[in-house]
């Protein structure tokens, strides 16, 4: 799909680093990820790669010494003492730093794709019943389509990938860097390490790199908390606090008036409150401040 020049992008092979391919190749083998499909219109090239990228989760980077195209997949292959590690040393400015609220995991992935010897989609789960127990109904279920994939075994093994990312609070982070970095690129890892912000280490993935401007001298990376080292987060504690709560003796409420709640207001209440039919009434009280 890469070179054919006629039903392909054209690249010259010589412009991919070959050997990345064939060891990502042997991985997705072993784990029984691939996929089988026939192109029978014309479509971009980038769209279908995009699209096996995202299946197989790997990214596709242009190498800065070789200038050739390889692809990495994103696994739980790598020591966390060999990362880099960015440190004020490095970093020059902090554009954003936050981190996945409760209300924004999902309980729940759902991959829908196709069957081999039917003419519908089926439809594989992976789910965190934890998340619904900890946070209720504002837990996500979100659905994802992998039309290239065909084994309803894969397609859930993709759901249980995707789902763990999106059950678990991340931090995300924006920051602007010396070109100490310039040897990173999208699906990088590193570790960060900023005192200021009381960080010890922590492993980001990079998501997008920008070069930036020749003159200015510094990269912007944007990166997300890799979820396979989630569990070693590196945030001290903060220090003791200098607020002073406010301390006030309550006072008794006196009741300033009473009348009976407008029906109109009445149905606005969630959940509405509904008059019977022997002419009762509710009470609104209004207190003093």
């Amino acid at each position: 799909m890469l070179t054919d020049e006629w039903g392909g992008m054209g690249i010259e092979s010589g412009e991919l680093d070959i050997i990345s391919f064939q060891t990502a190749a042997e991985t997705l083998l072993l784990e029984g990820n691939g996929c089988s499909v026939i192109i029978s219109r014309e479509q971009e090239g980038k769209s279908i790669v995009d699209e096996i990228l995202r299946q197989i989760d790997a990214v596709l980077t242009q190498e800065v010494d070789t200038g050739r195209v390889t692809i990495d997949l994103i696994r739980n292959d790598y020591d966390v003492q060999s990362l880099p590690v960015l440190d004020e040393d490095d970093i020059l400015n902090i554009r954003n730093f936050s981190r996945t609220t409760f209300e924004g995991l999902a309980w729940e992935v759902k991959v829908q794709h196709p069957q081999l010897r039917a003419n519908s989609d089926a439809i594989s789960t992976a789910q965190d019943t934890s998340i619904v127990a900890m946070i209720g109904n504002r837990a996500k279920s979100v659905t994802v389509s992998s039309p290239f994939v065909s084994s309803k075994t894969l397609a859930t093994t993709i759901a249980a990938r995707e789902r763990g990312p999106l059950s678990t609070p991340l931090f995300r982070v924006t920051l602007e860097v010396t070109r100490n970095a310039t040897n990173l690129r999208p699906g990088s890892l590193f570790r960060l390490s900023f005192p200021d912000y009381g960080i010890v280490e922590i492993v980001f993935r990079i998501q997008s790199f920008d070069l930036g401007e020749l003159a200015k001298g510094r990269i912007v990376v944007e990166a997300l908390q890799d979820s396979f080292a989630s569990g070693a987060v590196g945030v001290l504690p903060g220090g003791d606090s200098q607020f002073i709560p406010p301390i006030t003796d309550p006072v008794s409420a006196t009741i300033a008036q009473a009348f009976e709640v407008p029906r109109n207001l009445a149905a606005a209440f969630d959940p509405p409150l509904e008059y019977g039919d022997d002419n009762s009434a509710f009470l609104l009280v209004a207190a003093p401040d």
